[in-house]
């Protein structure tokens, strides 16, 4: 009985890192999308406009995700895609 609930317990928590870095690179297309629709030059959209600072920020914060997510820290990549959606929004 108890080898049954370790494999259970052990088969989610593996399961929920999955999600999790499933999750951080649904997010991290996200912030892709938005900041291509952010920076893209219109003259019939009334959009915020980015400061430089802000697309060196975003930048960073997305470039720092995704070695996050590489070395398989799938919650600091959370973290900061968050963080650069909020500066998008």
């Amino acid at each position: 009985m108890q080898k049954i609930i370790a494999t259970l317990i052990s088969f989610l928590m593996l399961s929920s890192l999955g999600f999790a870095a499933e999750n951080a690179k649904n997010l991290m297309k996200e912030v892709d999308k938005r900041f291509s629709a952010a920076t893209k030059y219109s003259v019939y959209t009334n959009k915020k406009k980015l400061k430089v600072d802000e697309i060196d920020q975003i930048k960073e914060l997305r470039k720092n995700a995704e070695s996050s997510l590489k070395s398989g820290n799938e919650e600091e990549a959370h973290k900061l895609l968050e963080e650069a959606l909020k500066i998008l929004k």
